[in-house]
């Protein structure tokens, strides 16, 4: 499906959800939408950063009250992230979107910001976003919460881990988010 098609149908979806519940309207809507284009260690991806700009775009038209993140290094992911938490407690709508690499390591899913390197397992938290600290953020407050990853399904760690990993690769590695 062609990004813009999915965008339109994102913002219809959203449109109906938000009309459903009236004084919902006059509350504040938050979102944070993160492009990760252009990583430093892994093959760069030419949309996320294209894709999160729409996004950026249509979620402006709809009253919310954007937090751009386009190309985070993790340190800027993390501190982008806690922003948004703080937005997020005092809103009726939070919606994080992602855009670039993700992963699944043992059932558990991570977004790579632009400066990650993984060789290791133990080294996953480390480097990586987990998606479960995204939702810790999401549930600081606010009443309804969105999501949407839009991850690569290559795992661009996949080989550094599938060697230290070693016999339960093939079970701990899925293919990009699960």
């Amino acid at each position: 499906m062609h990004f813009s098609s999915i965008i339109r149908c994102a913002a219809a979806v959203f449109g109906l959800a938000l009309t459903i519940v009236q004084p919902a309207l006059a509350d504040r809507r938050v979102a944070l939408v993160v492009g990760n284009s252009g990583y430093t260690n892994v093959p760069r991806l030419p949309n996320p950063r294209n894709d999160a700009g729409d996004m950026i775009s249509r979620l402006k038209t709809m009253k919310f009250d954007v937090i751009p993140g386009l190309d985070l290094d993790r340190n800027g992911f993390l501190n982008t992230l806690a922003a948004f938490g703080r937005a997020a407690e005092g809103a009726y709508v939070a919606l994080f979107f992602y855009a670039g690499h993700g992963l699944q390591v043992n059932g558990q899913n991570y977004l790579v910001p632009t400066d990650a390197k993984v060789e290791y397992e133990a080294e996953l938290d480390i480097a990586l976003v987990p998606v479960p600290l995204v939702m810790q953020q999401l549930g600081r407050g606010s009443r309804v919460n969105i999501v949407i990853l839009d991850a690569c399904r290559d795992n661009p760690f996949a080989k550094d881990l599938s060697r230290t990993l070693g016999t339960r690769s093939s079970s701990a590695l899925g293919r990009g988010l699960s």
